[in-house]
């Protein structure tokens, strides 16, 4: 082995200048190692932007970036996205420097089965850096069922793949638990490391007067994507139940398929108290949290331990009440217990949803204390500095196994 640091290689399907959600934060995760003297390079997909450059370096982190095609909402050019850029990346393992540390993101699924299948011959140590759950996710969208040939074939891959690898990072301890038992795997070998608030979320000052709750106005506020997983029933059953209560209104900033089907909704029923709005800049995002006076968060029974929506923490270090839309008890709703900043409702629960936001309007003081509750909890708790320091924990260790 040489002596020094080794090349660490992320590898996922989007990077700057893509702005998902896995891509901002490994954005922030790869330039804090830089800044600590890791050596980084990223492996990523053009995603059918020909124009962008193939080699980079941007803020001490070399880029790499692969041809794929474009990605989309429909099933066929995901899927298709995702395969091409798997096969380039079978390309581009292959010259890659012997003994480097691998971390493979879940984007997209199955991505480490590449640096895998070359472990031993390049001597990497492999790291699996799971955002979500696959192929389990699929069953619980329903896409597949648990009995299929596809699903078996896909577990024994998932399966193969975990037993191979030499570390898995999760982001909650619903998700560890959850491939502990599934998959039969070594608990000492995973860790929990959560997400975080973006630093132009953390790092700007708050506007204490936006949003304020003082006022005769309530803004609720749903940012990001809101996809097949992210049930609307509940927010537009919800807020067509409150039409007749001056002064509420539901704010939605994004896209994705169940956006456009609310969209949708809403005007049919000619709604005056939703309305929605494309994504915002990066720069622009804590001027809309701010705005807000309750924020919040979709999930459901079946994902809990599948994905933890990362949404939550740039809610929670803008000082911002939590309303989670959700059945089951993961590590959003951990947090909501423990920190006292917001409500959870299941899905469909309307009665819930009213009776909640009633509440809010009448007691103003009730999110003037979560509010408080939000900014305690976050900075005691849940910093952006804390987790991008336990990834330089496990990069450091890593690089003491390879000197032994």
């Amino acid at each position: 082995m040489t002596e020094g640091h080794k090349n660490v290689v992320f590898i996922n399907q989007y990077f700057y200048p893509f702005q998902t959600a896995t891509a901002q934060l490994l954005e922030e995760l790869t330039e804090y190692l830089a800044q600590n003297d890791i050596k980084i390079t990223v492996v990523t997909g053009t995603n059918g932007e020909k124009e962008l450059l193939k080699r980079e370096n941007r803020n001490g982190v070399a880029i790499i970036r692969i041809p794929n095609t474009s990605d989309g909402h429909k099933f066929i050019r995901k899927l298709l996205s995702y395969l091409t850029f798997l096969y380039s990346l079978r390309k581009s393992i292959k010259r890659l420097e012997n003994d480097s540390i691998i971390v493979a993101f879940s984007t997209p699924p199955l991505n480490g089965v590449i640096p895998k299948r070359y472990k031993k011959k390049k001597g990497f140590f492999l790291i699996l850096n799971n955002q979500d759950l696959y192929p389990d996710l699929l069953v619980a969208l329903h896409k597949i069922r648990s009995n299929s040939l596809l699903y078996r074939l896909l577990w024994k891959i998932t399966k193969r793949l975990y037993d191979h690898s030499d570390r898995i990072i999760v982001v909650g301890r619903k998700m560890k638990e959850k491939i502990i038992e599934d998959y039969a795997l070594n608990p000492g070998k995973i860790q929990v490391i959560e997400n975080w608030a973006l630093r132009e979320l953390e790092n700007v000052g708050r506007d204490t007067e936006a949003g304020k709750t003082g006022d005769n106005h309530l803004r609720i506020l749903y940012t990001g994507n809101m996809g097949r997983s992210h049930e609307h029933e509940t927010l537009f059953n919800g807020m067509k139940r409150l039409s007749e209560i001056e002064g509420i209104e539901l704010l939605i900033i994004g896209g994705g398929y169940n956006y456009e089907l609310f969209k949708k909704a809403v005007k049919n029923e000619s709604l005056k108290n939703v309305s929605f709005g494309e994504y915002v800049a990066r720069s622009e995002l804590h001027r809309l949290i701010d705005s807000a006076n309750l924020c919040v968060v979709i999930g459901n029974k079946e994902l809990c331990g599948h994905i933890v929506p990362s949404k939550f923490y740039g809610y929670l270090s803008r000082g911002k009440p939590v309303l989670y839309i959700n059945s089951g008890e993961d590590e959003i709703s951990h947090h909501l217990e423990a920190g006292r900043f917001g409500f959870q409702i299941p899905n469909n629960g309307v009665e819930d949803f009213y009776q909640v936001i009633k509440s809010v309007v009448d007691k103003r003081e009730i999110l003037s204390e979560m509010s408080r509750n939000a900014a305690t909890y976050y900075s005691t708790n849940l910093r952006r500095d804390y987790r991008l320091k336990e990834y330089l924990d496990v990069i450091k260790e890593t690089e003491a196994t390879f000197a032994k």
